[in-house]
């Protein structure tokens, strides 16, 4: 057993998320989506919420397509992505609709986080 939050000096809150890609995904004590990866010998917690602006609450929900998506202090869903640079799209801001869990998959593939 290996202690990433102390090699990463990140602590976590919440659940982390195994990326089915490769890396982790959590919430840190702050409220920053972070990315935790081994590469060239040595851990990174990337602070995404850093790159991006966007503070999130609860646990980061992985699809398999490699989207990450979070709720924030203010329910919005969040997607946050690569395009470039890290992008995090407000999906509550252009649909309306709120969430109050983080989010998950459903049992049939579903999109779920009511």
């Amino acid at each position: 057993m290996y202690d990433v939050s102390t090699a990463t000096n990140t602590k976590v809150a919440g659940t982390p998320f195994e990326d089915p890609n490769g890396g982790v995904w959590a919430q840190d004590a702050n409220g920053h989506l972070r990315q935790f990866y081994y590469t060239n010998g040595t851990w990174t917690a990337f602070d995404v919420s850093n790159a991006t602006g966007v503070n999130i609450s609860g646990n980061p929900f992985v699809d398999t397509g490699g989207g990450v998506w979070a709720r924030d202090t203010n329910n919005h869903l969040w997607q946050f992505y690569v395009n470039g640079s890290w992008t995090a799209a407000d999906i509550t801001g252009a649909t309306g609709t709120s969430i109050h869990t983080s989010p998950t998959s459903g049992s049939n593939g579903e999109f779920a986080g009511s």
